[in-house]
């Protein structure tokens, strides 16, 4: 689906129905030589238009549930826009093992990145990794978290969908932004002053990061801090 030509691309949009066939059948359960069903399966929706036109593909490979189970309760929701003929955007969600190592839960092509795309996706991943809403499932005194780029639409539909998943902000897109409002300072200096207020622990520490990003941001860069929801991204 990322090839440059657009005869490819269709090309390859056409092979999906098998590529889903062949995706169950790697991803079977067996027992006893015998395939059986589980409510650890694999996840997929194939969502195309009145036309018969693709529109959406999710995937969410089998023992999810396990994995989730065993691994930090943290899920970071992102995405990108793939550079095919089509302009498409790729959903993903992304985890944090024993080890501290990033691995895909889900992920999956949409039209764009909108409220219904988000909303579609975050339902599905709910499918997949059932424990992530179920409260009992919870280790006890660890109530996972959610992390995103503030976008509104994943917003909303991790509102909607990760009941009591604690919602936090990306740091790094926040230096972002703080960067964009800051064009004309330095921007080293910047993202140094910029790191002591995600890890800012106290009231003091919290005043000490606004004197420095005074000194090296200006006003505009406190403006903008000053409205975001500190329990989102302070330690």
């Amino acid at each position: 689906m990322t090839e440059d030509t657009l005869s490819q691309q269709t090309e390859d949009f056409l092979k999906i129905p098998e590529y889903l066939k062949r995706l169950y059948t790697a991803n079977r359960h067996h027992k006893n030589g015998e395939d059986y069903n589980s409510s650890d399966d694999l996840v997929t929706d194939l969502l195309l238009t009145d036309g018969h036109v693709f529109r959406r593909i999710f995937i969410g490979p089998h023992i999810l549930e396990q994995q989730w189970i065993h691994s930090i309760p943290f899920i970071a929701l992102d995405d990108t826009y793939l550079r095919n003929c089509y302009r498409q955007t790729l959903l993903l969600a992304v985890g944090r093992n024993g080890n501290n190592e990033s691995w895909i839960i889900a992920w999956a092509i949409v039209e764009s990145e909108n409220d219904e795309s988000w909303d579609w996706f975050v339902e599905r991943l709910c499918k997949c990794v059932p424990s992530l809403t179920n409260r009992s499932e919870w280790p006890r005194f660890q109530t996972p978290c959610s992390i995103s780029d503030r976008n509104a639409s994943a917003l909303k539909a991790q509102e909607k969908w990760l009941l009591g998943v604690t919602l936090i902000y990306c740091c790094w897109h926040l230096m972002k932004n703080v960067l964009e409002v800051t064009k004309h300072a330095n921007k080293t200096a910047i993202r140094e002053a910029w790191w002591k207020f995600p890890y800012a622990k106290n009231e003091n520490d919290w005043k000490r990061a606004v004197e420095k990003m005074k000194q090296v941001g200006g006003q505009e860069a406190i403006d903008y801090i000053e409205k975001l929801d500190k329990t989102k991204f302070c330690a």
